[in-house]
């Protein structure tokens, strides 16, 4: 099984990566088959 961490704290900060950003990249990692490890 494939797994991904979305929504680490210092993508968050230096990639000013949002709560929607991080939605949509869970959403695009189940739609694949890769479960999301937050």
């Amino acid at each position: 099984m494939d797994y991904v961490v979305i929504g680490h704290s210092e993508r968050r900060q230096y990639f000013n990566e949002t709560d929607e950003t991080v939605n949509k990249k869970v959403l695009k990692a189940l739609e694949v088959g890769i479960d999301p490890i937050l």
